[in-house]
């Protein structure tokens, strides 16, 4: 299979995320072996596109259709500019495009080879001379890396049309017997799971307010009429904006239509594969929920912001948006940065018989076409031309890292696709670990005693701040908050303070900045595990860790050695500089850990397969460090933590690796789970592992003051007496309830000033939420320690 991602920068990546959104398109008869057209979908499909006549003159109405090649140029200069495509090409390209002609089958033939292991594309036209034509290969697959195992098993004649094209025998019989006996089990006790999910639902809505909007994932459950009408959502769920029903037994359609048009605040409701859809139910369920914006994967005619922000990825599960009517300007959207939904494609089974060669005579680039010059028309293809010239019978072949050499690794990233020598990358991971076992981090120096920042006259602080919960909670008498930066004495921000942010606010080096320089040693996370392998090798306590932009080599050849070993090789993907694991991946192929490069930068870290558990779910600690001065480096740690405990049981099924809810905790206070007071976890887990938190505690301290040790030894220039800073350190316990360091975080998420808790570790008492900046500020900036402060 041709598995080609889009660029994280990229427009493709605005594609529905989820199932009833599917970027799927049917199967096309061969000519010459050769796909025919194939149905096209797009994330603007339901626009062009919609089960209601209006829909699509409503959509096409907004703006004019791109009538000439001069429009088109104008239009997709900077997409033209970055695929390659020459220009003499252009109108060729635009005419193509716009009457969608697929026109390889005339040019074109496929014939197996390899024993029938793989397939080959040949030029059946007599001559092809160089940029003499271009093509358009259709993707027969889009999506997100997420769902892909789900889409597989789902979609009808997906995966049997993907084993073709991949060449490999598909057992269906095998397939669906499973699935038959995994749908059997599903179905048992399907109430008592639907009761749960809405139970769940309902501990949210108490948690976050009666007027929180509501989405509600009741997909494949087994739900039956009866069952439909007694779970009476529109009475328990007044706030639902979303419903997915999609996939269960609801047979009865006026059963369907008297039940959902009771939801009046629905903007999209999801009811397809049910026996009881007919063409007329669409109406009523329109004329009954005026607001509705989706329906059926479809766009209606009344879609606006909603159902642009769900095909973006704004809007979902997680984050069902607000009750308000959408109105004003799309800027939310339309400045949102999508480089964190990246979508993978397939191309059709000509762009995927394209084998690879170092001397490629074609060249394949993506395309996003956009014939009324708006992306919500925007529609995906692959443009093929050539780049040498071809004669009849000659192999056509792709350079599948075109634009990349021995700088970028190229050599190591073609182990992808081809078996390169084990040996020499093996030798490659001896010698980094030679270096590293030479390493070790010196004795720090001794702490100062770090004064207050007040002045003789005793005049409070100013502070500038753009935090709101700064400014909502820190009450301290000697702080004052101040809307003017440059009258300010500290300056507590969320930005970046940088030459051109001091300029621009007329600040000096004599104000006080929550910020040191060269930080990013501490919170990107490919210079964190640089700076403390620099300082003193590969502690137990971080776990191996390469940066794929310049240390592929060397994870090959750990990979190698695991394999040879026979140990796990488990690895999690993480982008540099991303939080809330947005682009994060655990997967053991490497293939697939060499082609998620394609998708931004990254370091591969080797999995904790086996972590510490709480009744059998992972979990993982917040603490808040503050640090006062990095020569020396004076840092206190806050003795109360935060607890995120992941809502699924661990397990290391291969089809559980992309369940975010089975190995990432979930980064916010929401859920059953999620808000458990840390001192009730600390009693029940020390219960349950028969173990002493005072003794973790300690490992946990000493490692963190490690962490910032090898800051101060690798990058003195971090000192500045003019800094202070609070930062996040995320911490993970393995099986033996030793500590993994996770990351570091800058401006971490202070929520938990709206918390009151117990602290379990240091002095002990009850810690007051509502105190948490006061204590913060005299901290760093009175030379005051609290007694839920420990020096370390």
């Amino acid at each position: 299979m041709d598995l080609t991602s889009i660029p994280p920068h990229s427009t493709f990546s605005m594609l529905p995320a989820c199932r009833s959104l599917t970027a799927v398109r049917s199967h096309g008869s061969l000519r010459n072996d050769t796909p025919k057209p194939l149905p096209r979908f797009s994330h603007a499909e339901f626009a062009t596109n919609p089960p209601f006549p209006d829909a699509a003159a409503a959509a096409m109405s907004a703006s004019a259709l791109i009538r000439d090649v001069d429009d088109f140029v104008k239009v997709h200069g900077i997409l033209l500019a970055a695929s390659g495509v020459p220009p003499p090409l252009y109108r060729q390209l635009f005419r193509k495009l716009s009457s969608e002609t697929f026109d390889g089958g005339d040019f074109f033939s496929i014939e197996p080879c390899e024993g029938g292991r793989q397939r080959r594309l040949l030029l059946s036209a007599d001559f092809l001379g160089k940029d003499s034509n271009v093509f358009l290969v259709d993707h027969a697959w889009s999506f997100r890396l997420s769902d892909a195992l789900q889409q597989l098993r789902e979609v009808p004649g997906l995966a049997e049309r993907m084993a073709t094209l991949m060449c490999v025998d598909l057992d269906l019989k095998s397939n669906d017997e499973n699935l038959e006996s995994e749908t059997q089990e599903e179905e048992s006790g399907s109430l008592d799971n639907v009761l749960e999910i809405l139970q769940k639902e309902m501990d949210k809505v108490k948690e976050r307010g009666v007027d929180a909007a509501i989405w509600l994932e009741l997909e494949a459950l087994g739900i039956d009429d009866e069952m439909l009408k007694s779970l009476e959502l529109s009475t328990k769920f007044p706030n639902l904006v979303a419903l997915n029903l999609w996939g269960n037994k609801l047979e009865d359609a006026e059963t369907i239509i008297q039940e959902v048009t009771k939801c009046r605040r629905l903007k999209a409701i999801w009811l397809n594969d049910n026996r009881a859809l007919r063409d007329w139910i669409s109406k009523l369920i329109l004329d009954g929920i005026p607001g509705l914006e989706i329906y059926n994967s479809c766009f209606t005619s009344n879609f606006g912001e909603w159902a642009l922000g769900f095909c973006g990825s704004i809007f979902g599960a997680d984050n069902p948006g607000c009750l308000s009517e959408c109105s004003g300007s799309l800027a939310s959207i339309t400045t949102l940065d999508l480089s964190n939904r990246c979508v993978r494609y397939v191309m059709d089974e000509l762009g995927s018989a394209l084998r690879h060669s170092d001397d490629a005579n074609f060249r394949v680039a993506p395309f996003l076409f956009m014939p009324d010059g708006k992306l919500a028309s925007a529609v995906s293809f692959s443009v093929l031309w050539p780049i040498q010239d071809v004669h009849h019978g000659e192999e056509c072949t792709r350079d599948f890292l075109f634009g990349i050499g021995e700088d970028k690794q190229r050599s190591a990233r073609l182990t992808a696709w081809f078996h390169t020598p084990e040996n020499y990358f093996i030798q490659e991971f001896k010698k980094y670990q030679q270096q590293l076992a030479s390493r070790s981090l010196p004795a720090p120096k001794e702490a100062l005693i770090t004064r207050s920042i007040l002045q003789h006259d005793g005049h409070s602080l100013q502070v500038y701040t753009d935090i709101p919960h700064v400014e909502e909670f820190l009450t301290h008498p000697k702080f004052v908050l101040t809307t003017n930066p440059k009258d300010a004495d500290i300056i507590w921000t969320s930005m970046q303070v940088d030459p051109e942010v001091k300029k621009a606010f007329e600040l000096t080096d004599l104000h006080y900045t929550n910020q040191f320089p060269f930080e990013a040693c501490l919170v990107m996370k490919h210079h964190l595990a640089e700076t403390i392998l620099k300082a003193q090798g590969r502690p137990e306590w971080l776990q191996p860790t390469y940066n794929l932009e310049t240390q592929l080599s060397q994870l090959i050849g750990d990979y190698f050695v695991r394999k040879q070993d026979a140990l796990n090789n488990l690895w999690i993907l993480k982008p540099w500089n991303m939080a809330r694991t947005i682009d994060t991946t655990v997967t053991e192929d490497l293939s697939a850990i060499i082609r998620l490069m394609e998708t931004g930068p990254k370091i591969c870290q080797k999995y904790i397969e086996h972590p510490a558990l709480f009744k059998g779910r992972k979990f993982d600690l917040r603490y808040i460090v503050l640090v006062r001065s990095m020569d020396p480096v004076q840092i206190f740690l806050f003795d109360v933590f935060w607890v995120r405990l992941a809502n699924n049981p661990y397990t290391l099924e291969k089809s559980s690796l992309f369940e975010y809810e089975t190995h990432f905790t979930v980064m916010n206070y929401r859920g059953r789970l999620n808000h458990m007071n840390t001192p009730e976890f600390v009693r029940e887990f020390e219960e349950e592992h028969q173990v002493n938190w005072q003794t973790i505690h300690q490992g946990i301290q000493d490692m963190i003051r490690s962490v910032f040790d090898s800051a101060a030894a690798v990058h003195p220039e971090m000192h500045n007496p003019q800094s202070r800073a609070m930062y996040g350190v995320d911490v993970m316990l393995d099986h033996l309830f030793k500590p993994k360091l996770l990351e570091v975080t800058y401006c971490p998420d202070c929520r938990a000033c709206k918390y009151d808790t117990e602290a379990i570790v240091g002095n002990g008492g009850i810690f007051r939420g509502r105190d948490f900046f006061n204590t913060v500020f005299e901290c760093l900036f009175l030379g005051k320690t609290a007694h839920n402060e420990i020096s370390m």
